[in-house]
């Protein structure tokens, strides 16, 4: 039960840190877009 726990948080982890960086991207491509 441990080892699920852990695998199911890495998972949630590794989602969190992919939506954060896809948000982050999207930031950075619209001030590009609304400076030119």
């Amino acid at each position: 039960m441990d080892r699920n726990r852990t695998v199911a948080g890495l998972d949630v982890h590794k989602d969190s840190i992919y939506l954060c960086i896809m948000e982050h991207d999207e930031v950075i491509i619209f001030e590009k877009s609304t400076e030119c």
